[in-house]
């Protein structure tokens, strides 16, 4: 018996081919058993000589012998049903394999870009933090003592260790025993404008 190709060359394809192979042996079977009951019952008449027993017989053992041989077909069939079955379970598992390290990689790829992202962002808040601080020298050069005496908090990493911890960074970032101080967590212009309001807005206050 030549097994169909299938177009859909699925575990649960096989499995349905499988499961109708089975019910095809098992008519076969059944039929098989049908016939040698009727045989038995025909055996004795058609050793005395009835004539009609034994051409009835000889068409039964013919029928038996068809049978047997299509029996083996069904068995080859399921046999080769079984080995398609599992070879598309091993398809199937490499193709999800395959998807599975495809949504990695794809995944991975993403994190990298926000990576880079990150590291742009780093170069730029550098950046700032330098153009602050010679702003800062700027102001401070022109200031008597006592006046800048208040702006050295500002060269301190206090207050830009507070502000990364109020924006979230310290889930990503170590920022030291500084930022467990989460009452005073506040963003740097907060900060900074605790120190600089008397210059930026003399007119208030």
């Amino acid at each position: 018996m030549q097994l169909a190709e299938t177009a859909e060359n699925t575990p649960a394809r096989w499995e349905g081919i499988l499961a109708d192979l089975a019910v095809k042996r098992q008519a076969a079977r059944d039929h098989a058993e049908q016939l040698r009951a009727q045989k038995q019952e025909l055996a004795l008449e058609a050793a005395l000589g009835g004539g009609d027993a034994r051409k009835r017989l000889e068409k039964i053992n013919g029928e038996l012998a068809k049978l047997a041989l299509e029996g083996d077909d069904w068995s080859a069939a399921i046999t080769q049903a079984e080995q398609a079955k599992r070879q598309a379970e091993c398809a199937e598992a490499e193709a999800a394999e395959c998807d599975r390290r495809e949504q990695i990689g794809a995944a991975l790829k993403h994190y990298l870009a926000e990576v880079r992202e990150i590291d742009v962002g780093f170069a730029m808040l550098a950046a700032h933090f330098a153009a602050a601080k010679q702003s800062l020298d700027m102001a401070e050069g022109l200031m008597t003592g006592t006046e800048g005496q208040p702006l050295q908090q500002l060269r301190s990493k206090w207050g830009a260790t507070l502000a990364a911890a109020f924006a979230g960074l310290g889930k990503y970032i170590e920022l030291g025993p500084a930022s467990m101080h989460t009452q005073h967590r506040q963003p740097l212009a907060q900060f900074a404008a605790s120190f600089t309001d008397r210059w930026t807005k003399p007119n208030q206050g």
